[in-house]
């Protein structure tokens, strides 16, 4: 099928990305179209001539003249083939350019969902990390106000417990000190009956050897004199201050 001016002027083609210009194919398809309807033109007009001088008498040189004509007939239709191959070159290179740009947009596009997908997961993991974070942080804040509380429980309890042993302390210190004076007390009171008793017994013997009837001492008389047998041996006097230095030191 031969392809005609009219053909070249509507053929049309889709626009794609990093394609051939526009423009310039236009300016190209109608240059060509130009040069076929000229050559077109030509043509018929030579197929004219050369029919009208085969209709008139034969003259001389007027096979020369059919032979030039023919000649340049066939030059203008092998030229306007060339440019019709010309056109179909151009078109095809145009529809390997789409298929090209096809290809490509189709390799962008997944290289687009590739690129989509893996910034996708970026953002999760990126997420991920962050909640992570914030949770260590979270149990972190947690665990340090609870080894705070924690530290100022035992301190309370400490604190108590430490005053409750000085109270204690203190208490069984003064109970000590009492005990003590009246256990000097008690010892002094002894000391006394029994130097009040030797005393007596002194004055009764004197009185005796020197008396020749002398009175008889019963055995009542000598048990009242003597102190009750419940009565505790004086204890030493720096036992009061070897009491207190010593509860001074376990509190110390």
């Amino acid at each position: 099928m031969s392809i005609t001016a009219l053909d070249i002027q509507q053929q049309g083609f889709e626009h794609s990305l990093r394609g051939y210009d526009v423009e310039q194919v236009d300016v190209f398809l109608e240059r060509v179209a130009q040069e076929v309807d000229a050559l077109v033109t030509e043509n018929e007009q030579l197929k004219e001539q050369l029919e009208a001088a085969s209709s008139q008498p034969q003259t001389e040189g007027a096979e020369e003249r059919i032979a030039a004509a023919e000649a340049q007939a066939q030059a203008a239709v092998e030229q306007a083939r060339a440019i019709a191959a010309q056109a179909q070159a151009a078109e095809e290179e145009l529809a390997a350019a789409k298929a090209a740009v096809a290809d490509l947009q189709a390799k962008l596009a997944e290289k687009g969902s590739m690129d989509l997908t893996i910034s996708n997961a970026f953002i999760s993991a990126q997420k991920a990390a962050d909640a992570m974070l914030a949770e260590a942080k979270s149990s972190a804040d947690n665990l340090r106000e609870e080894a705070r509380a924690e530290g100022e429980r035992i301190y309370r309890e400490s604190e108590a417990k430490a005053r409750d042993f000085i109270r204690e302390a203190l208490l069984e210190k003064q109970r000590i000190i009492d005990e003590t004076a009246a256990l000097s007390n008690s010892c002094e009171s002894f000391r006394a009956q029994y130097r009040a008793l030797l005393e007596h017994f002194s004055t009764e013997a004197d009185r005796m050897f020197t008396d020749t009837n002398p009175p008889v001492i019963s055995e009542a008389t000598i048990q009242a004199s003597l102190p009750s047998a419940g009565s505790a041996p004086a204890p030493q006097e720096d036992t009061a201050a070897q009491l207190e230095d010593e509860l001074i030191e376990d509190i110390d």
